[in-house]
């Protein structure tokens, strides 16, 4: 049988690159042998061991028949990893028997992604995957309010007075409470979004954010945490989880370089005289075109960089946000020399009439209209420069 199988696997080397109707067929009937061969040398071998026996700790009493008969290679050690790891944890914080296959690294990540950073390519792993940090009637929403594993972080944290070390905090997390590396990584990270605190970062990190770009702050804050790139995270970055401090400079840094180029990480002498440059990094004559718009008309007003990052949090709930809106003023901006030429030429359009022997050029007005149409975030513009349009005879 062995000999088979490496038959079947050099040939079908060699037909790797054949991508004729002979060769698909000849491929897919060395795969089905192939797999018939590994089912029946799994059956053989979990007979043989089904009359072996199971060391391990007297009181998990794994009978080998209820591990080896009737069912495959992956199952076996899933079996006995789980009985295992039940009995050093008899009780979870988590419920995972619902989940429809592993809790792996990348499955958390798009976990993450779909709830903390509304992707919604991730809405297939969110569904399936409940740990504990949203609401099973709605599954989409992150809400950690009643999540066990907040409860425990706030526990350790409440007892450590104020602060503590993130690599003995995930240790604890592990050992204690039977959770994965990643998944401690991410009840952290899940915990102070929901319940605020910092995770303070090491020197010289090297986070990056979602956009791969270097993550500028030195820590990560409630708003924040919608900005990292949970699958570069690792412990080793982080150093330790603090309840809210005074706001610094440098944790500002992810909103203000959205403002102006090339701000770095500063002392508090130097980051007070760098306050002006926040105001005049946006200007002091934002007009009032939308909701958006008129939520950054609060930035120029800041008088210290502590006010600026309250601001900033307040009104966007992250750099995210905030990039967005920019982008919004930047177009709006851009429209404004635009819109009274757009309104004009939709004026002369609107006023168009049809003879009998033109109804043709009815549709070809409409499409014009249509394409002519001022975005949403020109609306504003619209109403304001109506009353300059010039009425074409």
């Amino acid at each position: 049988m062995r000999r088979e199988l490496k038959s079947i696997q050099e040939t079908r080397e060699l037909y790797v690159y054949q991508r004729d109707p002979d060769s698909d067929a000849l491929r897919n009937a060395m795969y089905e042998r192939e797999e018939s061969l590994r089912g029946e040398m799994e059956r053989r071998y979990g007979m043989a061991y089904s009359q072996g026996r199971i060391y391990t700790h007297p009181e998990i009493g794994l009978r080998t028949q209820d591990v080896f008969l009737d069912s495959r290679l992956e199952a076996w050690s899933n079996e006995l990893a789980s009985v295992t790891l039940l009995l050093a944890h008899p009780i979870l914080p988590l419920n995972y028997s619902g989940f429809p296959g592993p809790l792996t690294a990348q499955v958390l990540g798009e976990v993450f992604s779909g709830l903390l950073q509304s992707d919604g390519l991730a809405k297939e792993a969110v569904a399936a995957f409940a740990v504990g940090v949203s609401a099973p009637e709605s599954p989409e929403v992150f809400d950690a309010s009643n999540c066990p594993v907040g409860a425990i972080l706030q526990r350790e944290l409440e007892g450590a007075v104020g602060a503590i070390d993130v690599p003995e905090l995930v240790q604890t997390l592990m050992l204690t409470y039977g959770l994965t590396l990643e998944l401690s990584l991410f009840h952290l990270l899940a915990f102070v979004r929901q319940r605020g605190g910092q995770l303070l970062l090491k020197s010289g990190s090297g986070l990056t954010s979602r956009g791969g770009e270097p993550f500028l702050s030195d820590r990560i804050t409630r708003d924040l945490v919608p900005e990292i790139d949970f699958d570069k995270i690792k412990l080793e970055q982080l150093d330790e989880l603090l309840l809210d401090s005074p706001i610094s400079w440098n944790l500002t840094l992810p909103y203000s370089s959205l403002l102006v180029e090339g701000l770095e990480p500063l002392n508090e002498a130097a980051a007070q005289a760098s306050v002006a440059e926040l105001s005049a990094g946006l200007g002091s004559d934002v007009q009032s075109l939308s909701e958006t718009l008129m939520r950054l008309q609060c930035m120029p007003q800041a008088e210290s960089y502590q006010e600026f990052y309250a601001i900033a949090g307040r009104e966007f709930d992250g750099p995210s946000g905030l990039s967005v809106a920019l982008e919004s003023y930047r177009r709006a901006a851009s429209l404004s020399d635009s819109v009274p030429l757009i309104i004009e030429a939709r004026n002369y359009l609107d006023r168009m009439t049809f003879g009998q022997q033109h109804q043709q050029l009815r549709l070809t007005r409409d499409t014009l209209l249509a394409c002519s149409a001022i975005p949403p975030c020109g609306r504003a513009l619209e109403e304001g420069l109506k009353g300059c349009a010039i009425a074409t005879p």
